[in-house]
């Protein structure tokens, strides 16, 4: 029968199965199921990944993530001086290869970041090209007009000039 099909035994149904001496709760299917996988495991020859002990981390020396200044300074002399990756991290014993390059390329991009900010801002005290037509013009009405007074209660009153 196919596993779609297949009917999964309820709680009533294991607990028919187990001596009458022996309650099925929580605990015991735990167990149960805890028993179940180290049977499979011990038939297809697998290990339980919890009962594997975790291996201590690779301690070769390697493994600050923060640099010191020391460490820095010494990396960009090295860098000035054509040195690749791997000669920098042979040279800084406490920094693996794939570090220095991750430290070079984060420097790398913060200087260009760095300079992007510097042309769109640059000094404030710098006249900055407008882009556009500019500010609209004051009108011309009034030099159209001969003797024209621009009295607002005149105006407003409704005469006419």
């Amino acid at each position: 029968t196919p596993l779609s099909k297949q009917k999964k035994p309820n709680v009533q149904e294991l607990s028919k199965l187990l001596p009458e001496h022996i309650e099925l709760d929580s605990a015991m299917i735990e167990h149960l199921a805890r028993a179940a996988m180290d049977l499979h495991h011990k038939r297809t020859g697998r290990k339980i990944q919890s009962d594997l002990p975790t291996p201590p981390p690779a301690s070769s020396g390697k493994s600050t993530v923060a640099w010191t200044e020391k460490e820095k300074l010494q990396c960009q002399e090295l860098v000035q001086k054509g040195q690749s990756e791997e000669e920098i991290a042979h040279h800084l014993k406490s920094k693996s290869e794939a570090q220095v390059r991750s430290y070079l390329q984060n420097k790398k991009q913060r200087q260009s970041q760095a300079q992007a900010v510097e042309q769109v801002f640059g000094d404030e005290d710098t006249p900055r090209k407008s882009k556009g037509r500019g500010r609209k013009p004051p009108t011309q009405a009034m030099n159209t007009v001969p003797n024209a007074n621009l009295d607002a209660k005149t105006l407003l009153s409704g005469k006419v000039l």
